[in-house]
């Protein structure tokens, strides 16, 4: 299977520029995996990341080594998001080194829909203290009351990068 950057670099080659700003104006969301590198997540990815999933989510320490926890997660359809806090450790690791991996796997069906995933992250402030409450309610079915203080939430939205689907 090509990837959509490999089919922008022939597609820039053959055809120039003007072609691909008129296939951005009518497709903008294939435009953004040109420019990103992103993948594109399918109905079933989409279903696994937005169903009652657990997820493992595995940060880089500063000496190389990996860390693991488990971690609530959704999807827009075009990233994905968790919500952790500063000045917890994967927060910490995540502002240091934006590379990131996932896993996530289907509750109702572990050995046939699980999702490796690689990607980059951003940390955002702004609604990370609704988003945890929106999890909350997702996961749990109550809102969330665990705010404790001296933390603040983050949401950190994940560029998928590579799925792998086992």
């Amino acid at each position: 299977m090509s990837s959509p950057v490999g089919e922008a670099d022939r597609a820039m080659q053959s055809v120039g520029p003007i072609l691909i700003a008129a296939c951005a104006q009518k497709e903008p969301s294939w435009f953004l995996l040109i420019l990103t590198g992103m993948v594109r997540l399918t109905e079933q990815q989409v279903r696994i990341l937005n169903g009652k999933n657990f997820a493992t989510v595995a940060t880089v320490m500063p000496d190389g080594s990996p860390e693991a926890t488990v971690v609530w997660i959704e999807t827009d359809g075009i990233y994905i998001y968790l919500n952790t806090a500063f000045p917890r450790l994967k927060a910490r690791n995540l502002q240091r080194d934006h590379r990131v991996a996932i896993t996530v796997f289907d509750c109702k069906d572990p050995y046939n829909e699980v999702l490796a995933i690689r990607g980059r992250v951003e940390l955002i402030l702004e609604g990370a203290d609704e988003h945890i409450d929106k999890l909350s309610r997702m996961y749990e079915g109550k809102p969330f009351k665990d705010f404790r203080q001296g933390q603040t939430r983050v949401i950190v939205k994940v560029t998928p990068e590579r799925i792998h689907v086992q």
